[in-house]
């Protein structure tokens, strides 16, 4: 009998708005900076930093240009650790950490 589950990946958009938000959070964190400082730096309320850090809003391509300089990282740092693979039986793109068993 043949299974009907669908394989275990999260959606691509939100992984990789999740992988983003915690790749700004160790850039942050690593500067030590409070998210009130870079949310300063960045021109935007504290809040709007907490929702993007944990992807509870999306990262536009203007504001992540600004994050980038404001933490002297280039984009591609947001993006380190990321693979992107089509999934099996499935029209969907899914996305894996590296190093971790596909499922």
């Amino acid at each position: 009998m043949f299974s009907t589950a669908r394989p275990k990946c999260s959606p691509l958009v939100n992984a990789v708005d999740a992988h983003v938000g915690g790749r700004m959070k160790t850039a942050r964190v690593s500067l030590r900076l409070s998210q009130i400082e870079l949310a300063d730096l960045l021109d935007i309320p504290v809040e709007e930093l907490a929702a993007l850090e944990i992807a509870r809003i999306r990262l536009s391509a203007a504001l992540m240009f600004r994050l980038c300089q404001a933490l002297d990282i280039k984009v591609s740092y947001l993006y380190t650790g990321l693979e992107i693979r089509s999934c099996a039986a499935s029209t969907n793109y899914c996305l894996c950490r590296r190093g971790t068993a596909e499922v």
